[in-house]
C-alpha cells in the first residue's frame, strides 16, 4: 500500500503490485477526543495569528523510548520561530514530559489529519503510515534513522528522494533543531513532495481494479 515511485531502485517484480497509500479520514481520528480537538483548533488560531510555521510532531503507537525523543523535539523547538504540535498516540503522559514551553501543544491523540494538512513539515518515526499520510498532505519529513520493523528502510526512501531528512532522534536537541531549519529552508523538499503527492494522487481506483482483475481472472479459471 505504497506508491512504486517511492522504492529504491526495480519496481517491475510481476508478483508486487503497488495500489498507493490507503488513508481514511475517519477510521484515523476516532480516538481523538472533542477537548483535543478543540485545544489543536486554537492553538492552530494562535500560530496562524503569530505568522509562526507549525510543525507537527508524532513518533508513532509502538515507540518505547517515545517520551524522551518527543523531549528532544520540545527542547529543540523552545524560543524556536515554529509552533510544535506533538501527538503522543497513547504511548506517553504530558506529564511526562517535563516543562512545556508555549509554542508547543502536547496532544494524548492528535487530530494527525488536519494537523498535517495545516503544517509546514512533520517530525515522524519512520513507520509507513505516517509516511504516507505526510506525503497524501504533501508535507516534508524528519525522519528518525533507526527503528525494529520498516522504519529505517521508510527513512532511507524519504532521503533518497528528497522528501526530507534523517536524523537520530536520541542525539538532542541541537541535531534535531538543525534537521527541522534544514527542511524548513529547502524548498526543493516542497517541489519534491509536491511530485510525490502527484504520483499517489494517481493511484485513485487502482486496487478496486486489481481486485476486479483478480476477480475476472478467477471466473475465466472456473469456466
Amino acid at each position: 500500500t505504497t506508491p512504486a515511485e517511492l522504492e529504491i531502485g526495480r519496481t517491475d517484480d510481476p508478483s508486487v503490485h503497488h495500489v498507493g497509500p490507503m488513508i481514511h479520514a475517519p477510521d484515523v481520528e476516532h480516538r481523538v477526543a472533542t477537548p483535543d480537538v478543540r485545544r489543536w483548533q486554537a492553538f492552530q488560531r494562535q500560530a496562524n495569528d503569530s505568522g509562526r510555521p507549525i510543525v507537527y510532531c508524532s513518533l508513532g503507537t509502538l515507540n518505547r523510548d517515545l517520551a524522551k525523543r518527543v523531549r528532544n523535539v520540545v527542547d529543540a523547538s523552545t524560543a524556536a520561530d515554529w509552533s510544535l504540535v506533538v501527538g503522543l498516540g497513547g504511548r506517553a503522559r504530558a506529564d511526562d514530559l517535563g516543562p512545556i514551553p508555549d509554542n508547543v501543544l502536547i496532544l494524548e491523540y492528535a487530530p494527525q489529519l488536519d494537523v498535517l494538512a495545516a503544517a509546514s513539515l512533520a517530525v515522524v518515526h519512520g513507520g509507513i503510515n505516517t509516511i504516507n499520510e505526510c506525503l497524501w498532505a504533501g508535507v516534508p519529513m524528519v525522519v528518525h534513522r533507526s527503528g525494529r520493523v520498516d522504519q529505517p528502510g521508510n527513512a532511507s526512501r524519504v532521503e533518497h528522494h528528497r522528501l526530507g531528512v534523517r536524523v537520530d532522534l536520541d542525539d538532542g536537541p541541537d541535531d534535531v533543531g538543525r534537521a527541522i531549519r534544514q527542511v524548513m529552508n529547502d524548498p526543493d523538499l516542497d517541489d519534491n513532495v509536491a511530485r510525490m503527492r502527484a504520483a499517489t494522487d494517481a493511484y485513485r481506483g487502482v486496487l478496486e481494479q486489481l481486485i476486479d482483475d483478480m476477480i475476472g481472472s478467477g471466473h475465466e479459471r472456473d469456466a
